[in-house]
Parts: C-alpha cells; structure tokens; sequence
C-alpha cells in the first residue's frame, strides 16, 4: 500500500462543524446537507462526503459558491469542517426570448432568492408571445421540503393562450398547480385546480367550436416520467430518451368540472452515421378519453402540423385532421369545407376550424449531418434529409363506426417527406425545410414552400 493510500484510509472523525458567512439562511439548511459528511470514518470517506455536500449545497441554487475546508481537531485522529457559503443576492431578474412552433415570446422575471432563509424560492413571471398568447404567474418553490429529498412548488397563474389562428377560440385559464418532483427531475405529480373560459372574439368560429365554448372548472392530477442516456442534448449522435404524461381530470362533485382521462408517450432514439453525422428516429402517441357522459373539448385533444412537438412537416400548423368550415365575414360569402381547403392552399388563409383528435401519433426519421460549409458548420448549422408520418382520429364522430375510425386511423395516415436546415440547442431546434406531401386527406391543410419553426427537443 502506498504513503498516500495509508492516509486516506487513516481512521479519522469529524469532531466539529462550523459554519460561517450566513447571513439569511438558517443553519439548519445547511447542517441538513452536512449529515453525511459527519458519519465519515476515514479521510477518503471524508473526501467523498465533502463533495457531495457541496454539489448538495450548490443545488439548492441559493449561494454563488461554497468553500469546504478541514482543520485540526481536539485529538489527532479528530478534525474539524469548515463551512464558509456565499448567499446570492435576494433579488434577481432574468429576461429572454424563445420560440414555440411560429410563435415568439418575450418573457421576463423577478425572482427572490432565500428571502425567509429557508432555501425558498418566489418568483414573478410575464410573458408575451407575438400571436397574443400572455402568462402572468406567481411561484413558490422549496428545495427538500420536511427534507424529502424532493421539490416542492405551488404556482398562481393567469393564462392566456390565442388559438384563433387554427381554431378561432382563445383560452383563458385562470387558478393554481401544486407540483411535487423528484430531485433528478426523472418524477413529477402535480393538481390543477383553474377555471377555463373558451370564448370567441373574432366571431367566426365554425358550429363545431361555437359547441365548445364557454366555462369549465379543471381538478385534475397528472404525472410525468422521464429519462434520457443522450450522449448531447444539442445535437445527440448516440443514445435514447423517453417522456410520458398521465393526466385524469373531473376530480370532484361540481357539475362544471371536465372529465376526461388523457396519456401521452413521446420518444427519440439517436445512432452515429460516421463521423459527422446521425440517424434520429422520433415518435409521439396518445389518447384522451372522457368520461363521465361528456364530450372531450378541443381545448385538451391533440393536434398534428407545422413544425413543433406534434409536428407534420409539409402541413399547416395545427392543420391535420378533423376540421369544420368558418362562418364567413360579414363582407364575404359563405365557402363549402372544400371550397375553404383550396382557399388555404392558395392564399395561406385559413377559411376552417382545427378541431384536433382524440388519438394520434407521429413519426419522425432523419438523417442529419454537417454542411459542407466552414461558415455554417461554425454558425451550428445543420443540414437534413427527413421521413415524417402521422394520423388523428376523433373517438366520438357520429357518423362513423368505431371499427372504421380505428381502420381509417391505423392504415390511413398522412406522410411527407424533405430536406431542411437545422439549428439545434439544448432546448430543441430550430428548422427551415421544403417538403412534399406523399399522402394526406380531404380535410388536410397542406403548406407549400419553405416551412419555418421550432421543436422543443423530446
């Protein structure tokens, strides 16, 4: 064994602990972490356990840094830890842009760090996107509560999100979430409780929206998993991610409360194509079902089209699927379903309602690879050949059997297929492509030319 091997496996206890340099956060914070590192038996073990207290330590988010020192104990084989953390400042603000599918946001917010000295934090959010859709929240969050190993954050929120574009509603939620997640971020349960407004501003909603709007109270509980052995969350060459959310709603007596139950799966799996580039396969499914003898609301079905999440490239935002034609304006005559498809495809307005679907999947594969460009690759600039496929399906169309829908949404689905540029970070990517419809149907609102947005990454 050699002199350095000895030493670290020497006996030794921490005798004492001492903190300094705490200004707001209680001690008990901190002592909490410092659990560990006080059943060490030996300076390895020690070394070990001040590592953690620090990664620990620097977790909870409330101090700009933490210095660990040993010092010398009452007995040679004792010593003591000293702990010296650096509080950041009670007020912060962070502001920054994004975008999600066409819409760019605007959003800023005030934060206090630690202010009570629990390791809380309380923060105050606007946002603003560019198609009218605004959030106003209010957040308390703490680390560890009755220390489980957990986050715990209760959130006020005003919600308002446009969809007139695709489906001529706005939303108006308005209540609270309570949501408890796991300390790798791999769980989370949460409740809504919020009362939802469905109006129609513009007046020219189709029969089949004008049936959905109106107030609805919204009690449900939804869990969340992921996972991911990505080896890049930019641009990933090997490995695989996972993400699945369940969701019931009607939880409770009022006769106002939305009832349904909705589980959504989403995945992506990477593999490296020499030394530049990568093959993606990316997928989505799920379904809602309502109960209670209610109707699902167009408000929680799923979507397919455009460039986003649920994306189908080659077709209009939202534009897959069930649709219903607009009530004309005023200075305008009434056009039939069709009549408003051509339109769509023409002149880029949209002269029909979106309603979304009860089932859907997609499916996405892309061989993605470095231009051959020094600029470009320099710039983060990717290029991409891709294969994209999907369907919805409404579980409740009276006028069908259910054994055709089923038919119909298995082996009729939609599929294009192109190439784009694409810009990745480690939020998702942005994109630019051309592609060209291979199969689609009657009610279909293609979109011809370059296409442009941006996909959270899965």
């Amino acid at each position: 064994m050699s002199f350095k091997e000895d030493v670290m496996k020497r006996s030794i206890t921490v005798e004492n602990v001492v903190i300094t340099g705490l200004r707001r956060t209680k001690e008990e914070i901190v002592m909490r972490e410092l659990a560990d590192l006080k059943r060490s038996g030996t300076l390895e073990e020690i070394k070990d356990s001040v590592l953690r207290v620090h990664a620990n330590l620097m977790a909870l988010d409330i101090f700009e840094a933490v210095d660990i020192s040993l010092d010398n104990g009452s007995s040679t084989d004792g010593c003591t830890v000293v702990v010296r953390p650096y509080e950041t400042n009670l007020l912060g603000f962070h502001s920054g842009t994004y975008v999600q599918g066409t819409e760019g946001t605007v959003e800023a917010s005030l934060h206090l760090h630690n202010p009570i000295g629990h390791a809380e934090q309380i923060t105050f959010g606007l946002e603003y996107g560019t198609q009218r859709t605004n959030l106003a929240s209010l957040t308390y969050t703490i680390p560890k509560p009755l220390g489980y190993r957990m986050i715990a954050d209760v959130r006020l929120q005003q919600l308002v999100t446009d969809r007139e574009s695709w489906s001529s509603y706005v939303e108006r939620l308005r209540g609270g979430i309570a949501t408890i997640t796991s300390e790798t971020g791999r769980h989370a349960l949460s409740y809504e409780l919020g009362w939802r407004r469905l109006s129609d501003p513009s007046r020219r909603a189709s029969r089949s929206t004008i049936n959905q709007l109106g107030d609805q109270i919204k009690s449900a509980f939804k869990y969340n998993f992921m996972t991911s052995t990505m080896d890049d969350m930019t641009f990933p060459r090997n490995g695989w991610n996972l993400r699945a959310s369940s969701e019931v709603a009607g939880v409770g007596l009022d006769s106002n409360l939305i009832r349904f139950t909705k589980h959504q799966v989403s995945g992506q799996v990477a593999f490296p194509v020499g030394e530049d580039s990568a093959f993606h396969v990316e997928g989505t499914a799920g379904f809602l079902l309502p109960w209670g003898g209610q109707c699902t609301s167009v408000s929680d079905r799923f979507f397919l089209g455009g460039v986003c999440p649920e994306g189908l490239r080659g077709f209009n935002l939202k534009g897959v699927g069930p649709a219903d034609g607009r009530r004309p304006h005023r200075n305008l005559e009434a056009t039939t379903t069709t009549g408003a498809q051509e339109s769509t495809a023409t002149s880029g307005v949209r002269t029909v309602d979106s309603l979304g679907g009860d089932l859907s999947w997609s499916l996405l594969a892309a061989l993605r690879f470095n231009l051959p460009n020094e600029a470009l690759q320099a710039a983060g600039l990717r290029g991409q050949i891709f294969l994209n496929a999907g369907n919805l399906a409404r579980l409740q169309a009276p006028t069908r059997p259910m054994r055709d829908v089923l038919s119909n949404f298995i082996g009729n689905f939609r599929c294009s297929m192109g190439v784009g540029v694409i810009w990745p970070t480690a939020i998702g990517r942005l994109e630019i492509n051309m592609a060209q419809v291979l199969r689609r149907q009657a009610t279909d609102q293609i979109r011809g030319g370059i296409q442009f947005g941006f996909t959270t990454t899965i």
